[in-house]
């Protein structure tokens, strides 16, 4: 059965999830333990393979499957989740250097999630525009009106 989710619902439900787990009270003090301890132990990379790390690999399968689908114009799904996931916390960097940040209400979240997503997707598709004919990878629907 085909997923009938959009590609954009799919971003949003995934990233409110991520910033409601990465943004709580004990979440932040774990990201802050991890990045002490950078350098001087394996504690930070650990903390990565099992946070940061799983994330980027389950973007990249749902990009992967996005673009192979056409829905998403690109090449490299595990740069592109990066790039996904790096704008999904761009307006909660600045928590981690705060005492007691206030909690983000769902409402928040959900608003930055959806900027976030939106500035994504506008950025494949702007970038995809941009290539030049024979560098712009063509998106499934383009391969199948030309077979026709």
């Amino acid at each position: 059965m085909k997923n009938l989710l959009t590609l954009e619902s799919r971003l949003i439900r995934f990233g409110v999830r991520m910033l409601c787990a990465s943004n709580s009270e004990c979440a932040l003090a774990a990201y802050r333990m991890a990045v002490d301890e950078a350098g001087h132990s394996k504690t930070a990379q650990l903390f990565y393979e099992s946070g940061p790390g799983d994330w980027i690999e389950l973007v990249a399968d749902l990009l992967a499957k996005a673009m192979q689908q056409g829905e998403l114009p690109g090449s490299d799904p595990h740069l592109s989740a990066r790039q996904f996931l790096a704008l999904v916390m761009a307006e909660t960097g600045s928590r981690l250097y705060q005492v007691a940040p206030p909690p983000l209400g769902p409402r928040h979240i959900r608003a930055m999630v959806r900027r976030a997503v939106e500035m994504f997707l506008m950025g494949a598709e702007a970038r995809n525009a941009a290539q030049q004919p024979s560098e712009r990878q063509p998106s499934v629907a383009e391969v199948a009106r030309a077979l026709q």
